[in-house]
């Protein structure tokens, strides 16, 4: 009742009313160790009819339609497909301006390239991205060659440091690709929030309006998906460990 007192400011003898009314409900029960709560079966029941309810699509439209809206450009939702290693497009948002790049729904796309890919890639394991490395084509936009693992996990180890990935020209060709790691419950990499530009309208100077924006949209996904975060890099850190 001390923490939970300290975190919703409120009186300790609010909290202990509420309690008793949501254990009442059976929304809360008593936990294991003394004088400690946790979410009762019916806080479970409620739950999984909200989630069941509710698509992917729908719970991540409004954080599409808010990048679409900030940067003007066409924004997509990239789901993971951890069987195949690959990427495929759940959602879009498209941009005003008539110049413009479209991705067929549900295609399955290269991991390696583009920063639809290695802006997932970079919070796998690194065994896993071993794995995907020794399978990679050639690049889709330009035929070059994969880069040397080492390579790879250098500039894998700077996306997880900046929180977000930028490429030029991997995936489509004359596009510049940016794009965020949205994760779920348990911290597994659900995909990730992008924005992709003709080159001939990106402006260097927005890299970080834009990277933020993607950020924190995708942080915000993340949690209604069920991420508690821990921040990107300890989160990439713990699974790679």
């Amino acid at each position: 009742i001390k923490a939970l007192s300290e975190r919703l400011d409120l009186p300790a003898s609010t909290v202990h009313r509420l309690l008793a009314l949501l254990m009442k409900e059976r929304i809360v029960e008593r936990g294991d160790i003394p004088h400690s709560y946790r979410a009762g079966v019916e806080f479970y029941r409620i739950g999984s009819l909200v989630a069941a309810s509710r698509s992917v699509r729908d719970v991540a439209r409004p954080f599409l339609e808010r990048v679409g809206e900030a940067t003007g450009e066409v924004c997509l939702l990239m789901r993971f497909m951890p069987g195949a290693h690959r990427v495929m497009l759940e959602d879009s948002v498209d941009s005003p301006h008539p110049l413009r790049y479209s991705i067929s729904l549900y295609e399955p796309l290269s991991v390696l390239w583009g920063a639809t890919g290695r802006s997932v890639l970079a919070f796998l394991p690194e065994e896993e991205i071993a794995a995907i490395h020794a399978e990679a084509g050639l690049s889709p936009a330009t035929g070059q060659e994969p880069p040397a693992l080492d390579d790879l996990l250098g500039d894998l180890r700077e996306i997880r440091r900046k929180g977000y990935a930028l490429t030029f020209g991997q995936k489509i060709p004359g596009a510049v690709g940016f794009g965020a790691p949205v994760f779920e419950r348990g911290g597994r990499v659900f995909g990730s929030l992008c924005v992709t530009i003709p080159q001939l309208r990106y402006d260097p100077a927005q890299e970080s309006a834009i990277a933020g924006i993607l950020r924190r949209e995708a942080a915000g996904l993340s949690a209604a998906l069920g991420w508690h975060s821990m921040g990107q890099e300890q989160q990439g850190a713990r699974k790679r460990g």
